[in-house]
């Protein structure tokens, strides 16, 4: 909890508008669509719990099947939620994130993901891609923050960090880019490299559970040879590996994605409905 070690009332306000947000914009919106849910514009409070009821009417329809593209066929979407986020509320984002990890999420960038954004969506355990995640340290508001002096303040943000910091590092987010988050200004944004995301999504826990799951997977040599044929069915020629090892491959390969697919499911599933619960009990 942030604000256990607030004394003065000014404080306490000021705990209600840290945030990390790049840019003014509008509130957010949780758009509920057929295979995912958004999470768009400013991130608010409340929306952890739009995401849940969104993912719920999602779940309700039951999992996704595959679909039959010749001689490979097309699994589920796996990214259950995408961003296109400038940011926003800091202790909403981490609620979010924390949701992520417990549902096993993957997540997709469909446009911005610029501060406290970051904070959602490395609870996920996997990012697709992008080239517009943007990062820096949290502030409050200035017309807040002269009212304070900067004792006070000092130590009030360094609890704020600390909490953060906990958070990043229970996500697995590495030391050094946890590091260059406080180290920008935040009038500024530092931007994630195609090697930084590719960090973001490797969790050695989960993946030796979701492994111990599911033990039949490829070996590396035989994913080495997968990736051959399905390359070659993507450019539309003919697969170089024989046609029995191939199918023996693409057999495999569907059945390890079957079994990652519904231990994910389950967790989605389970992870909605405790929220979901959390919320008539109260």
């Amino acid at each position: 909890m942030i604000l256990h070690l607030l004394r003065l009332p000014l404080l306490a306000s000021l705990a209600l508008i840290l945030t990390l947000v790049s840019t003014p914009s509008a509130r957010s919106d949780i758009v509920c669509k057929d295979s995912d849910a958004t999470v768009s514009r400013e991130i608010k409070q409340g929306d952890f719990r739009k995401l849940v009821e969104c993912l719920a009417t999602y779940v309700k329809k039951g999992k996704p099947g595959w679909t039959d593209e010749g001689r490979y066929t097309l699994g589920p979407p796996y990214n259950w939620v995408s961003f296109d986020s400038e940011g926003g509320d800091v202790n909403e984002a981490i609620k979010i994130g924390r949701f992520l990890r417990e549902a096993t999420a993957q997540v997709s960038v469909n446009g911005n993901c610029f501060s406290s954004c970051f904070l959602a969506v490395v609870g996920s355990v996997g990012i697709f891609p992008s080239d517009n995640i943007g990062i820096h340290r949290p502030y409050s508001a200035a017309d807040k923050l002269k009212l304070v002096n900067s004792s006070d303040y000092e130590s009030y943000y360094n609890s704020v960090k600390g909490s953060i910091w906990k958070y990043l590092l229970d996500m697995d987010v590495p030391v050094t880019l946890i590091e260059k988050m406080f180290s920008v200004p935040s009038t500024d944004l530092y931007f994630l490299s195609q090697n930084d995301i590719t960090l973001l999504s490797q969790h050695p826990a989960y993946e030796e559970w979701l492994a111990a799951q599911c033990p039949n997977a490829l070996s590396r040599d035989e994913r080495r040879d997968w990736l051959i044929d399905y390359n070659a069915f993507i450019a539309d020629r003919p697969s170089p590996l024989g046609n029995g090892y191939a199918r023996n491959l693409r057999d495999r390969e569907r059945a390890d994605s079957d079994c990652r697919y519904d231990i994910r499911w389950h967790q989605l599933t389970r992870a909605v409905e405790n929220h979901l619960h959390d919320r008539v009990s109260r």
